[in-house]
């Protein structure tokens, strides 16, 4: 099971759990190994988080990753925010949980283009 917490600032206002923090806290608090975090980049770049830390200090409790463009979820990942120090940390760590892209490109000309952008990391 993963829980997400999502930005109550521009997509989910009123939305409960937008502190990664917090549900570090709930997942710690279930005390399960089958209860993780789903890490959305997006939505804790919104919220203000230092995201870099909070990945850091929580590698053991995230299962999964997203990413996309700030602030509009779209392809355009490397203007808006730094995911390639996001990527060499997850490596520096021996890290294998899956990264989804969950973004609304413009066109299939742009997916693609992205995808060739993130070839590298792969």
């Amino acid at each position: 099971m993963l829980v997400e917490p999502l930005n109550s600032v521009k997509d989910h206002k009123g939305y409960y759990l937008t502190d990664s923090n917090e549900g570090f806290d709930i997942i710690r608090e279930v005390g399960s190994k089958n209860v993780k975090l789903l890490y959305d980049v997006y939505h804790q770049v919104h919220m203000g988080e230092d995201v870099m830390t909070r990945i850091e200090e929580n590698l053991d409790l995230i299962a999964h990753y997203h990413i996309a463009g700030h602030p509009n979820r779209d392809d355009k990942i490397f203007e808006t925010f730094d995911y390639p120090k996001v990527f060499e940390l997850l490596k520096k760590h021996g890290v294998t949980s899956p990264i989804g892209v969950e973004l609304f490109p413009k066109s299939i000309e742009d997916t693609c283009a992205l995808l060739k952008k993130l070839q590298p990391f792969c």
